[in-house]
């Protein structure tokens, strides 16, 4: 190998003007570059691929390598954890959704820790159901179907029910919404 520093070194095989750190006009050559991009990829670091380069007569700063090492495309292998969010877990939350599909994300989460033993996040959970296919959007048009009303409900169904009958129309629905404190029952009059 000749010597391989040179002045005035651009990285595209032609000299040009120019100035390093501190004013100093230094530089290194391809055939160096290429072999700190090299070492790079080897894993080296840089104050060994500078010992290295020092040992072999080439005088190159920890900055001039550093940079250097930049331009080079330096591919870290990443290790993986696994999924928390496996197949069985998925299928966990499905058969939760099944009994109830009114359970919110929080709600599930509880089960999956309290009966499964399964620790895994909120965001977790909400994407899980989403990529199942479950979506929370605008509420059916059915009224609550908790078991707080379902004498309600059962009232309701019996007065749809004898309308159909009877072809006769109901005016107003058995019971009404107040507020949040649940549904109240009121006469339903007849047409």
């Amino acid at each position: 190998m000749q010597n391989i520093l040179s002045r005035d070194w651009d990285g595209t095989g032609k000299k040009t003007q120019g100035v390093g750190g501190r004013g100093r006009e230094v530089c290194v050559e391809q055939q160096v570059s290429e072999l700190i991009r090299t070492l790079r990829k080897k894993g080296w670091t840089t104050s060994t691929i500078a010992k290295h380069l020092a040992t072999t007569g080439i005088r190159a700063s920890l900055r001039t390598i550093q940079r250097h090492c930049r331009c080079a495309v330096v591919e870290k292998k990443k290790e993986r954890k696994p999924r928390k969010v496996t197949s069985q877990v998925m299928e966990i939350i499905d058969s939760i959704l099944r009994t109830d599909d009114e359970l919110s994300a929080r709600k599930v989460k509880e089960l999956l820790q309290s009966r499964h033993n399964i620790t895994i996040g909120l965001h977790s959970v909400r994407k899980a159901v989403r990529n199942l296919g479950w979506n929370f959007g605008k509420p059916r048009f059915v009224p609550m179907t908790r078991g707080k009303n379902k004498d309600l409900r059962v009232i309701q169904a019996q007065e749809w029910k004898a309308a159909d009958s009877s072809k006769q129309k109901v005016s107003k629905p058995a019971f009404k919404v107040r507020g949040s404190t649940g549904y109240q029952h009121r006469q339903s009059r007849r047409i």
